[in-house]
């Protein structure tokens, strides 16, 4: 059970008994859940990082499951030390900011950087030799 579903009743119960409006009562509980949990991690960015790197801590991204068209992307992603396949979902699949990837991983936003360009700059010449 999520936290939604352990506290969504009582919680719409309450805007019910505020408001006397369903649909009012519904927006009023979803918009002070939101604004709860996005307190408890310090906002939505942080919040996402911290479930980020929560999720990375389960699934190291150390297997990834074939592409079914076998595609260049996942071959060259599959052949990326671990770090940086992580930092390149995150980056480049998730669309998280260097900042956010950094402190999803734990690393400097240097060190993020670093590690942004060799992942380019391997790419880059996968897709050279790939389309030669």
């Amino acid at each position: 059970m999520n936290l939604i579903e352990r506290y969504q009743d009582e919680m719409y119960s309450l805007a019910l008994s505020l408001t006397n409006d369903d649909k009012k009562s519904k927006a009023l509980a979803m918009k002070a859940f939101d604004k709860s949990v996005g307190e408890l991690y310090g906002g939505y960015n942080k919040m996402k990082v911290q479930l980020f790197r929560t999720l990375l801590s389960f699934a190291p991204l150390s297997k990834l499951k074939r592409a079914k068209n076998g595609d260049i992307l996942y071959t060259f992603k599959k052949n990326l030390p671990p770090f940086e396949r992580q930092i390149f979902v995150l980056k480049f699949e998730f669309h998280l900011s260097v900042l956010e990837t950094s402190l999803v991983l734990n690393s400097s936003r240097a060190e993020v950087k670093k590690h942004i360009f060799f992942i380019l700059n391997k790419l880059f010449k996968k897709l050279e030799k790939t389309l030669k």
